[in-house]
């Protein structure tokens, strides 16, 4: 696209409007053209849009500033890929561990040991197992035990 029509497009964009420009008067550069104007500064003689460096560097930094959003906007949905994955495995893992500790519970409630509290207790449980006809504990275990001196 050539610089009038490119700068046409993008002002009805909205993107780029044109800037006013210095106006010779004397000592003309040897790259000025009295023929030549340019729409960029607002039709200022002198040079073409074409020729214009302004308007070549602001346009070249408008597509760095394309390109950066189309990365950032990638960036953006890499980002939220990544929080919804997270989110999903924070989500399995607390499935997991509620699981685990149900089980949990289920194994302790199977294994269960308890504290006698009184000799009352200790006296009743030494009872059943007398009628069980366990008296030792190598009987009640099935093993040799150390005993303590």
């Amino acid at each position: 696209m050539t610089g009038p029509k490119l700068f046409k497009s993008l002002c009805d964009q909205g993107l780029m409007g044109p800037r006013p420009g210095k106006i010779w008067t004397e000592s003309f550069p040897s790259w000025f053209r009295s023929d030549l104007t340019c729409m960029y500064h607002l039709d200022t003689s002198g040079h073409s849009i074409d020729t214009c460096e302004q308007f070549n560097v602001r346009q070249d930094s408008k597509n760095d500033f394309r390109k950066l959003r189309e990365k950032n906007h990638k960036l953006r949905e890499e980002s939220v890929r990544i929080k919804e994955e997270s989110l999903a495995l924070k989500g399995e893992n607390q499935r997991l561990r509620n699981e685990m500790e149900k089980r949990g519970l289920e194994v302790r409630r199977m294994n269960e040991t308890r504290q006698l509290d009184s000799g009352a207790e200790l006296k009743t449980l030494v009872d059943r197992f007398a009628k069980c006809g366990v008296t030792t504990e190598e009987q009640l275990y099935g093993k040799q035990v150390n005993k303590r001196t």
